[in-house]
């Protein structure tokens, strides 16, 4: 009888152990999880929230921080575990110098221990400062600028009249280097009717119409105005689908766009479900959501192009462009445009100096580098955002 009680005991003892091992693990593995998940993301979202224009303008690292909030929670849903719930908190955020602070809460895996069940608190705080011994703008190093000598042993001081190039006395010989305005939301548009409860009720907008509206979206996100577009029209998701989809209907509800529940796809009639008014107008639904066109040039139909440098221009402050081409355009296979019978908008959001291409995003076919010949050719339009 008493070996069958040492038995008993020990039998108990094993699972015991075995329990306090499994919860162990999970708090281990999930602290590292976490604690990566944070450091990457944090680094990652710093760096899309770099104000390239004020870097231009005062040779200071700047970051937007509603961009930073709105990257870094976009990130985090995409990679954290949906079975876990977490709460995030911004203990401190700078915008220059870039300085953040985050702390993530969340909990193990539940495991009964004596009849109790039992989890860990899991905490993970990262603090940051962003800097860069790589020049953003001109990809060169920041030492070298910083440190260059004369043969007098002095230091060459900045030129403040261009200081995008502080080391040059004179503007540089006009080659184009690395620009960047922000990445897109990556908003996917397809033939499908999107559901949505806006400021102004409940609308079934036709999404294989939304380009224009998902390409000022797109560049809403890039400026740090995607709380502020989803406030203005009441769209509670968070999903980008759904924001441009109120946006949409924001659009039509200012004059800028057709009806979105319009499947009307001639651009010569009165109910054409696209575009109604220039973009490069003023309009509430801009000023609504705390964004501006800053430059344009041609118009929507136009078949004249040869704006490349004026976008070049524009990303090189910083601003963000949507362009359109002309209804009937056909462009060759290969070049990064689509062809389009009713016209179609895209988001130019930044300049590849070593493949001397745009970075252009088309809502229907995703991300791609277009030629500067081809931006030239087939991009009749172009509205600047700041």
């Amino acid at each position: 009888m008493k070996e069958s009680y040492w038995g008993y005991w020990l039998m108990v003892f094993g699972v015991f152990i075995i329990v306090v091992l499994l919860l162990i693990q999970s708090f281990t593995s999930t602290n590292t999880q976490d604690y990566y998940l944070i450091k990457e993301i944090s680094e990652a979202s710093m760096v899309d929230a770099i104000d390239y224009g004020y870097y231009r303008t005062y040779g200071e690292l700047k970051m937007n921080k509603e961009k930073f909030y709105e990257v870094f929670l976009r990130r985090f849903a995409e990679e954290a575990s949906f079975s876990t719930t977490y709460t995030i908190e911004f203990t401190e955020v700078y915008e220059a110098p870039p300085k953040i602070g985050v702390k993530v809460s969340s909990k193990s895996g539940a495991f009964n221990v004596s009849g109790d069940s039992t989890t860990f608190d899991i905490v993970n705080k990262v603090d940051a400062i962003l800097e860069s011994k790589v020049d953003p703008v001109n990809n060169t190093s920041v030492e070298e600028d910083e440190n260059r000598y004369t043969g007098a042993g002095t230091i060459t001081q900045p030129n403040q009249e261009n200081p995008s190039n502080p080391t040059e006395e004179t503007p540089n010989s006009g080659e184009k280097t690395d620009q960047s305005a922000g990445s897109p939301a990556s908003i996917s548009q397809t033939q499908r009717t999107i559901s949505v409860n806006t400021t102004w009720g409940s609308f079934s907008v036709n999404f294989g119409c939304a380009c224009g509206p998902i390409a000022i979206t797109e560049a809403a996100y890039m400026l740090g105005k995607g709380q502020a577009l989803k406030d203005y029209t009441g769209v509670s998701s968070s999903d980008y689908n759904n924001v441009a989809a109120g946006a949409y209907v924001g659009m039509f509800k200012s004059g800028l766009n057709g009806n979105p529940e319009s499947y009307n796809y001639t651009s010569s009639d009165a109910g054409f479900c696209g575009r109604k008014a220039s973009y490069a107008s003023s309009n509430s639904f801009y000023q609504s959501i705390g964004i501006s066109p800053v430059a344009s040039g041609g118009s929507f139909g136009s078949k004249t192009g040869g704006y490349a440098d004026a976008i070049y221009e524009q990303l090189k402050a910083g601003h963000p462009v949507v362009a359109s081409l002309a209804p009937g355009t056909y462009p060759p296979s290969g070049s990064g445009l689509a062809s389009t019978n009713s016209g179609h908008y895209y988001t130019i959001y930044g300049y590849n100096a070593a493949g001397k291409c745009y970075n252009v995003y088309n809502p229907m076919a995703g991300k791609s580098c277009v030629s500067e010949a081809n931006v030239n050719t087939y991009f009749t339009e172009y509205i600047a955002f700041a």
